[in-house]
């Protein structure tokens, strides 16, 4: 990915700046295979509970912490997704909102995020998540566990590169939190590195909360007053300059959402977890259809209905606090040969003073909530700092992860990654000469596609999709080969699967006349549920078709800025 300096962008932030952070799903696979029809679904969880905090695990979504609840105060402490909806966000696509999740390895949001890892017991009061991210070759695992005494969630989280070399780590926990008109975000840094708005490289600037130069006069530190969706990363290795914090010798990273009752989430972590990020999604159109895409209001009748233990369930946007190793997800952090880097990073409710939490003035407000943060977790973040033989002791294996159907055994798959694309290409003829297979097929489609070959690369897309018209990958990755040749295609496109709809408007429009005003007018019409996070295909074709002054329709109008 290109990127690009911007006002402010702080001299000593350049190492790693841009590094891993291409885009490659390799070795895995897409998963793109979901719609936005709802039905009632069941997931295996794992409760942790005491008298104070209920957290919901579930292992085969990533070990996601779906819910956090705060029993004392009858209140979610993290926005607890009504539905479980995927969308096309993450490394291999499907994605959903809601919960605290893990991100491991690579730009994005984890090749796990929609699969399951391995859960086990440790001991009775403790679960272990762990699995083996096999595009940066890091294994990693996470000890859940609770406070006896306060309501304070703990992850223990371990990284290890078993190999002889160094590599770059990448590592950030999202939390998605309930966002209202008023919650106001802190963190232990006033000094932040933002996103600057705009096509082209992504750009990123420096500055000081409240203000931001893409929100000239306002508090930045109240995500709801963006009109557009931003993001920005609170820089927790500067020292604050005001003379409090330096008086409450702040000793850990932390990171805080209030709201206008005073009432908020809070986290803080060990080194090396020491950066912070805001990101939100704007009040504008987009932003607000980005909200109820991923959590949709129909959602709330069949599942929120008879939900125990949870008392908001009206249906809420949010916005997402997150910690990493490293100053923006355009960095990485560093992982030595054989190294294991580890941190605890702990989760709870606060509440503090309405006004003194919203008070005008930014840096009086931080120091006070920074003050309320440190009594919570009472200066010492980690769950049981004596407890010994962590990564040694085997646990008791509830769910397993690794699965093996999703391996690509294929050995010219791995050949292709390494960059050897002829001899992958000659191991998928080999074994294509043993029957035909419509994915070895598609693969060579494929590489022959990256060769140039762009003839030979449409004969094999167009016996991929002879075998298999009903795979949606197939077809749309056929289609598009045929646009590119600027050939006509032999697809039935009054009833094309929704992931083609964008593909095929285009091609209509690029290749066809006159136009048949109600296929268009019915492509438009539908709701599009493969749609990429950035994408404003949808509404660049909407415009051709109807002049650039014509206000495209809600159902795709996903524009984020």
């Amino acid at each position: 990915m290109a990127v690009a300096e911007g006002p402010g962008f702080p001299a000593d932030k350049r190492y790693s700046f841009g590094r891993e952070t291409a885009f490659r799903v390799l070795p895995y696979k897409i998963q793109d295979k979901y719609g936005r029809e709802l039905k009632d679904l069941e997931f295996d969880t794992v409760v942790l509970e005491n008298d104070f905090i209920r957290a919901e695990v579930i292992p085969s979504l990533g070990g996601r912490v779906w819910s956090l609840f705060d029993k004392v105060r009858g209140r979610d402490i993290v926005y607890r997704n009504p539905v479980f909806q995927p969308a096309n966000l993450a490394i291999r696509e499907a994605w959903f909102s809601g919960g605290i999740e893990w991100n491991i390895g690579h730009l994005g949001h984890s090749v796990h995020t929609c699969s399951p890892v391995f859960a086990g017991l440790v001991d009775d009061d403790t679960l272990r998540l762990w699995e083996y991210e096999r595009q940066s070759g890091l294994q990693w695992s996470i000890d859940l566990s609770l406070a006896v005494d306060r309501p304070i969630l703990y992850a223990a989280v371990q990284v290890t590169n078993p190999d002889n070399y160094s590599k770059p780590l990448y590592w950030w926990t999202n939390t998605a939190v309930p966002e209202t008109e008023d919650a106001r975000v802190f963190s232990a840094s006033s000094e932040v590195i933002y996103i600057v708005p705009g096509d082209g490289p992504k750009t990123m600037g420096g500055a000081v909360l409240p203000e931001l130069p893409t929100m000239p006069g306002e508090d930045a530190s109240y995500p709801a007053k963006f009109k557009y969706s931003n993001e920005y990363f609170f820089q927790n290795d500067r020292k604050r300059a005001h003379a409090k914090a330096q008086r409450r010798k702040e000793n850990y990273p932390w990171e805080a959402v209030v709201y206008n009752d005073g009432y908020g989430f809070a986290e803080c972590s060990t080194a090396p977890l020491i950066y912070r990020k805001m990101f939100c999604w704007g009040s504008g159109k987009g932003g607000r259809k980005w909200q109820e895409f991923l959590s949709p209001r129909e959602g709330l009748t069949a599942n929120h209905a008879n939900h125990a233990n949870h008392a908001n369930d009206s249906w809420t946007p949010y916005l997402e606090v997150q910690a990493g190793v490293a100053p923006t997800q355009l960095h990485t952090a560093d992982i030595g040969a054989g190294e294991t880097v580890s941190w605890v990073q702990a989760f709870s409710s606060i509440q503090a003073e309405p006004v003194k939490a919203h008070d005008g003035d930014y840096e009086k407000a931080a120091g006070y909530v920074g003050e309320v943060v440190q009594e919570r977790f009472k200066e010492n973040p980690s769950p049981n700092p004596s407890r010994k033989g962590r990564g040694v002791s085997q646990p008791k294996v509830l769910f397993t992860g690794l699965d093996t159907s999703e391996l690509i055994t294929d050995k010219a798959a791995l050949e292709y990654e390494a960059g050897d694309v002829d001899l992958a290409i000659r191991h998928w003829e080999e074994a294509l000469a043993k029957g035909e297979d419509p994915f070895v097929l598609r693969n060579l489609g494929y590489a022959y596609n990256e060769k140039g070959d762009k003839e030979k690369a449409l004969q094999y897309y167009e016996r991929a999709y002879q075998l298999a018209p009903e795979d949606e990958t197939i077809a749309k990755e056929y289609l598009t080969q045929s646009r590119k040749d600027a050939k006509g295609f032999d697809i039935d496109i009054e009833n094309l699967p929704e992931v083609l709809w964008p593909i095929a408007v285009k091609q209509l429009l690029c290749a066809f006349a006159p136009l048949r005003e109600n296929l268009l007018n019915s492509l438009f019409s539908k709701q599009p549920c493969h749609i990429r996070e950035g994408n404003n295909e949808m509404i660049e074709l909407w415009h051709q078709w109807k002049g650039a002054d014509c206000e495209p329709p809600e159902n795709i109008d996903f524009r984020m800025y």
